[in-house]
Formats: C-alpha cells, sequence, structure tokens
C-alpha cells in the first residue's frame, strides 16, 4: 500500500518516449471525414427512387459538410458527427422525359441517430419533367412511412384528386384538399361497405406552443350498416382510428400521447 501522499506507481500511466497509446488508455481522435464521404457514396450513390413506370436513382454525391470523429477513451469508440449531405439523382417521366434534382439531408448527427432525418427534394432547375418526378419521389417517402405502421401494402398520391388506398386496399379513398401542416380533407371508405359509399375525414392540425402539435379528427358521412348488414360501423371505425391508425404511429413513430 502507499504511503500518505504518495502515489501508487501500479496505478500510475507513465508517458512513454516512444508516444504509444497502451490498449488505448489516453483519449484520442481519429478525423474520419474523408471514410464517411467514401461510406456515404457507397450507400447513397446508387439508390433506386421510382421503378416504374417513372424512374429515377441518385448518381453520386455532390457534397458532404460537416465533422466526422472517432473518439477513442480506454479503447472505447465514440463516434462524433454532424453532417449536411446532397446527393444528385435523375430520372425519366412515364412520357419519357428527362429531369434531375438533389436530394438533401441537412442534418445528420450522432444526436439524431434514432430518428428519421429531414430529407428534403431539391430542384437546381423547374422544368416540368423535374417537378412531376419530385412530385413522384415525394409521394414514394409517403408511401414507406404509411407502411412502416401498416405493415402492409400502400398507395399514396398526396395531391388533390389523388387517391389513396391501406391495408392491403382495405381503405380506400381520394385526397381532395392538402394544406401542408394545416389541414387535410379525404373522401374514405371500407372495402366492406357498399359500392359508391363514402364518408369524409377532415384533419385540422394546429400548434399552439412550439414542440406540440394538436391533431384534430373528423369523421361524417359514415353508413347505418356495411354490405353484410352490421350495424357496428361507428364503433369498429372509432376502434380502427386509435388502435389501427394512432396507436400504430406512436410506436413506429414516437408522434402521439
Amino acid at each position: 500500500m502507499a504511503k500518505f501522499d504518495e502515489s501508487d506507481p501500479r496505478w500510475i500511466v507513465q508517458a512513454r518516449e516512444d508516444g504509444t497509446n497502451v490498449n488505448q488508455w489516453h483519449w484520442s481522435e481519429k478525423d474520419c471525414s474523408e471514410w464517411s464521404k467514401q461510406r456515404l457514396e457507397q450507400l447513397l450513390g446508387d439508390l433506386t427512387l421510382l421503378n416504374g413506370p417513372a424512374t429515377a436513382k441518385t448518381t453520386g454525391l455532390k457534397s458532404v459538410e460537416g465533422d466526422s470523429i472517432l473518439n477513442i477513451r480506454k479503447a472505447k469508440l465514440i463516434a462524433s458527427y454532424e453532417l449536411a449531405i446532397k446527393v444528385q439523382w435523375q430520372g425519366t417521366t412515364a412520357g419519357g422525359q428527362q429531369g434531375s434534382g438533389l436530394i438533401e439531408l441537412p442534418y445528420v448527427a450522432d444526436e439524431n441517430h434514432d430518428e428519421d432525418p429531414e430529407v428534403k427534394v431539391l430542384l437546381p432547375t423547374e422544368d416540368a419533367a423535374s417537378q412531376q418526378l419530385k412530385a413522384e419521389i415525394l409521394a414514394k417517402g409517403k408511401e414507406g412511412r404509411i407502411q412502416a405502421f401498416t405493415q402492409s401494402a400502400a398507395l399514396v398520391q398526396p395531391q388533390p384528386g389523388g387517391t389513396f388506398s391501406w391495408f392491403n386496399g382495405n381503405i380506400t379513398g381520394t385526397f381532395q384538399e392538402l394544406v401542408p401542416g394545416q389541414r387535410l380533407v379525404m373522401s374514405w371508405r371500407f372495402n366492406s361497405w357498399e359500392e359508391g359509399c363514402l364518408s369524409k375525414v377532415e384533419v385540422e392540425l394546429s400548434e399552439p406552443e412550439p414542440g406540440n402539435t394538436v391533431l384534430q379528427l373528423k369523421h361524417t358521412g359514415l353508413p347505418e350498416a356495411d354490405k353484410f348488414g352490421h350495424g357496428d360501423v361507428q364503433e369498429q371505425v372509432e376502434q380502427g382510428w386509435r388502435g389501427q391508425i394512432f396507436n400504430r404511429i406512436r410506436a413506429v413513430f414516437g408522434y402521439g400521447v
């Protein structure tokens, strides 16, 4: 045992003349920016965005800005990164017109590694073909998010007059009005209803304070019974919204209370 006011040499990490960081004991940093660019090029440089009838794919990184550092302490690896990424894409509409643009991920960082990053589709030139391809790429992304919580095939065309199909076609309808972040109006039906029977869904969004969003749902025009004569349509619809949509969205994405 060491004497009072003396250090036990067994626990002193001596500086080495050769500078070797034995067993990675001391804190050290490694700049991984170039490796990150190469890896992102491999992951994002050749992705299929649309595969028919319109087609589009990424064609390589345009830029990667920010820092990517690997910290090492006591042989533990701690990644630290904060990046802004832009990826180029090209495509062809169903009519054979060529278009191009960028996919931007403005903030990818270790602090939000477990969240879906913000993704933007940018158009350096606002030609008709590029605008059409952008709309289809965005719609495809929304389909993926809907499929994530429904765990089934989905079709979404988020524009006035566009159609949607959820839960393998069990729910279908048409978008009537879309105001991003504010209002959504849809015609809505279940495949168990009589043909031509449509209800109306109105969704209002507001933000009374930063970070808190209030959603108000109004579903009207429900039939008294389905085509099989079951009279519990309203109860089934209420249970569906809560259990099959809102609860699933909360479980998958963390939204809701």
